[in-house]
This record gives C-alpha cells, structure tokens and sequence, in this order.
C-alpha cells in the first residue's frame, strides 16, 4: 500500500512507476492530504491525527499488505501514530529514502549527516532562510525526523 497526497495517488507518474513494477494488482493507493495540513502545524501525534489516521485507514484489509509506503515528504512526521494504528506485520517504509538515493546517484555525492556541517543554511525556493522562528519551525521537523527514523 502506498500512502500520498491526493494529486500523487491520482497522478500519471505514480501509475508509470506501479505499472513498471508489475505491481497494478499489488499496489493499492490511499490518499492522506490532511497529514500535510497537520504537519505544517507541527501537529504530530495528537489525538486529531491519530482520529484521522484510524478513519481513514478503518476500510483497508491489511492483511493483504506487508508495507506500507510513506509516498509524501510530510508522511515520516507520522510514524509512530501509524505504528500504533497498523498491525504489526506492516513495515512502514520511507518513501524518500529512494528520492535521496536518486539524487546522490544523479550528483555522485557522498551523504554525510548534518551534525558534520554546523553552518547549514536553509532556503526557500532560492532565498535564504534568515526568520528565527522560520529557523526554529525547521529545527522542530529536523528533530521530529530523528525521532521516527527508527521506526518501520
């Protein structure tokens, strides 16, 4: 099962990429757009997500899964709700994870993790991020990530 934003669950390149993989019988796709309005809220795991999630995952027979795929940026904030809420046979897999690998492969860089570059800087479509509590918002998410990276 792979979980996105509504435009990407209905969107071409989602269905090139499920038909590549043979996967049309296999894959079923689950529109979660309300965890990006509660992402940008830093609202991670209240009972307002966690009421959302079980609504909106209640109709799914995850027996037929074994993963789930975490198809949105803002979707890794969520795993440790989802982790309550999904049995325990169901992997949470990190659907950035092959957009970094992408990216290093296409640049040939090597990762390294942030805590090596203490002068990040931050932008936004090209400008430099200088608003303290922008900066302070964007530590808050870093943090949130290092929280969920364990989880699957």
């Amino acid at each position: 099962m792979v979980a996105a934003t509504a435009i990407t669950v209905t969107g071409e390149k989602i269905q090139r990429l499920i038909e590549r993989l043979h996967a049309k019988d296999l894959a079923e796709l689950k529109a979660l757009s309300k965890l990006v309005d509660f992402a940008e809220r830093c609202e991670f795991n209240s009972a307002d997500v966690e009421n959302y999630l079980r609504a909106e995952l209640s109709g799914v027979d995850f027996k037929n899964f074994s993963s789930l795929v975490l198809g949105c940026t803002h979707f890794n904030y969520f795993k440790d709700t989802l982790r309550k809420i999904l049995p325990p046979h169901v992997k949470i897999l990190d659907g950035n994870a092959g957009t970094v690998n992408e990216l290093i492969r296409r640049t040939n860089l090597q990762p390294a993790r942030a805590e090596k570059f203490p002068d990040v800087k931050f932008f936004y479509s090209g400008r430099l991020v200088t608003d303290t509590a922008e900066l302070e918002r964007l530590e808050t998410f870093l943090r949130r990530l290092d929280e969920m990276e364990a989880l699957t």
